[in-house]
Order: structure tokens, then C-alpha cells, then sequence
């Protein structure tokens, strides 16, 4: 297994202020937990159930939440996804509540804007995403789907695991981390010590290398041979 790779010259939260992007979504202070989500604006990706989850932590009136949609442009039109996402967020009045952009060259500042990082769909992959967001030093919630728990780690301690489309599960396990602060933290330090530690770059490129390398030694045993 080859894992994804990331450019952690680019993704450091050290060379990383997200003041501005915060304010662009229309916050203004420290207290408000931004829970975000980057992905393709498509159903798979589980957008809608997130809108769902979101409408349900409403009820808890304590607590300042911000919901972010960042949206990848996908081989295929989102506009009507799009819509159908705006027309949820005006069914539950949240429309103060959600903001909805589009990734830029600003993707470490948005990760680093985000408190919580979410990806709730049905079949894709969390992929880069979620280790955008570790590397970022942000805890994320993800589908239990193919290649979830390698990214949480086995005992989540880097991340949340719910169960695909499940909006009361997802809002729950929300709801555990907005309890502490302390925990989110943690999870966010660690989780980027993980992804520098099994998702960097280079590694990436030298096994690819390695097992092309092998393949062509092991082809070459079995090459006819020259008289």
C-alpha cells in the first residue's frame, strides 16, 4: 500500500494565519467553533447529511457554531447539488449559520479557519481532505468507509468515525467534541505527528519508485535472453 502524499512545507499550521478567512465567513470572535467541510459538491460526499447534523446542534442554543461548505469544482456541473444544499440550509434557518465557498490557493487557511473537519458520505474516500485537515492540526469526523480508520488511527485518537449518511450519528459525535476542548486539541496534535509520520510526499514518491524498481528486476529475470 502506497499512501497519499502532502507537501508539508505548504500545509503548516505554523506559517498559517486563518484570521482573515474566519472573517470572511462573518466571524468575529474566538468562541465561535467553525465545523467545515471540503470536498466535490456531489451527493457521495455527503453534504446534505452534514446540513442535517447541523440543524440538530442548533437545538443546543449555548453553543456559537459556524457551518462551512467549501466546494471542489467536479468533472460534472454542482449546480443543482448546490441548490438543493441552500434549499436545506433555508428549510432548517440556518441561512446565517452556513457560509458556502469555493476552494482558492487558500486551502491551508481554510482547513486551519475550520475547528472540526467532517466528511460524512456515503462511498467517497476521505483521501486528502481529512489529512489536509490533520496536517492542519484539526480533528475530523469521517465516514466509516475504505481507508477511515487508517486516518483516525485504530483507536480514533485521531478522529471520529460515524456511520455513512447517518445525520444523528454524525451530529452526536459533533457534539462529543464540542464538550472538549481539551480533546480536540489533542486529537489535532497528534494527528498531524500521524500524517507527517505515514502521508508525506517524499515517502510517497520513493516507494512509488521502490515498486517500480522491483517490477522491473523481477520482469527482467524472465526477459528472453541474447544469444
Amino acid at each position: 500500500i502506497i499512501n497519499l502524499g502532502l507537501d508539508f512545507s505548504r500545509f503548516d499550521p505554523s506559517k498559517c494565519n486563518a484570521d482573515a478567512i474566519r472573517k470572511s465567513w462573518g466571524i468575529e470572535d474566538k468562541d465561535t467553533v467553525v465545523i467545515g467541510s471540503v470536498g466535490r459538491l456531489v451527493p457521495e460526499v455527503g453534504q446534505d447529511t452534514f446540513l442535517k447534523a447541523a440543524a440538530g446542534l442548533m437545538k443546543h442554543k449555548n453553543l456559537k457554531l459556524k457551518f462551512a461548505i467549501i466546494g471542489e469544482d467536479p468533472l460534472v456541473s454542482s449546480e443543482e447539488f448546490l441548490t438543493e444544499l441552500r434549499a436545506l440550509a433555508s428549510q432548517f434557518h440556518m441561512e446565517d449559520r452556513v457560509v458556502f465557498g469555493s476552494v482558492a490557493d487558500n486551502l491551508p487557511e481554510i482547513m486551519r479557519g475550520f475547528d472540526i473537519f467532517v466528511m460524512p458520505g456515503s462511498e467517497e474516500v476521505p483521501g486528502l481532505g481529512a489529512l489536509e485537515a490533520l496536517a492542519m492540526e484539526r480533528p475530523v469526523v469521517l465516514s466509516r468507509v475504505a481507508g477511515a480508520e487508517d486516518i483516525v488511527g485504530d483507536s480514533q485518537q485521531y478522529g471520529l468515525l460515524v456511520r455513512p449518511e447517518d445525520a444523528f450519528d454524525l451530529q452526536q459525535k459533533i457534539f462529543d467534541l464540542l464538550q472538549d476542548t481539551e480533546r480536540r486539541t489533542r486529537m489535532g496534535r497528534l494527528g498531524r505527528v500521524h500524517v507527517l509520520q505515514s502521508f508525506d510526499k517524499s515517502t510517497r514518491f520513493q516507494r512509488s519508485f521502490d515498486v517500480y524498481d522491483k517490477c522491473m528486476k523481477r520482469r527482467s529475470r524472465f526477459a528472453p535472453q541474447e544469444e
